[in-house]
């Protein structure tokens, strides 16, 4: 009998505790996001920095999202400017369109991110523009969840 009793104030205890949980978590919800960007960031970085082909991936990507890339200039953090240089003929070979690329070191770029300028546009691919629209998607989901 007594404990028939402990489990169900236990369980009266328990369920009571989760609504205080749940407000707990929406006080501290930005706090959380800040922690967990923040994380992400060192480890995006962390991973930049032991593979450098990063950086290729991340031009590859930035010129299929551009309209038109007759003429691109790509700002490259100046630890990737080598790196980068010697991916002009694959970038050319992989893009017949391209005509120009002029590759510019730019010291507010960080490593494994770029800036691309082209006719139709830039793209901005820096890593830091990419976590921070990861986190504009997620805070939207989340207003929108409430």
């Amino acid at each position: 009998k007594k404990a028939a009793k402990s489990v169900e104030k236990i369980e009266t205890l328990f369920m009571e505790s989760i609504p205080l949980k749940d407000e707990i978590i929406k006080q501290h919800e930005q706090g959380i996001l800040d922690l967990i960007f923040a994380i992400a960031g060192k480890i995006v970085h962390h991973q930049i920095e032991c593979d450098e082909s990063t950086v290729k991936d991340t031009i590859l990507n930035a010129l299929k999202l551009s309209v038109q890339k007759s003429k691109i200039v790509i700002r490259v953090n100046p630890q990737d400017y080598d790196f980068v240089e010697k991916l002009r003929p694959d970038l050319f070979a992989k893009f017949n369109e391209v005509k120009s690329i002029i590759i510019s070191s730019d010291q507010s770029i960080s490593r494994g991110g770029c800036f691309l300028e082209t006719p139709g546009g830039d793209v901005d691919a820096r890593v830091e523009a990419q976590l921070e629209k990861i986190r504009q998607s997620l805070e939207e989901n989340l207003a929108a969840a409430q």
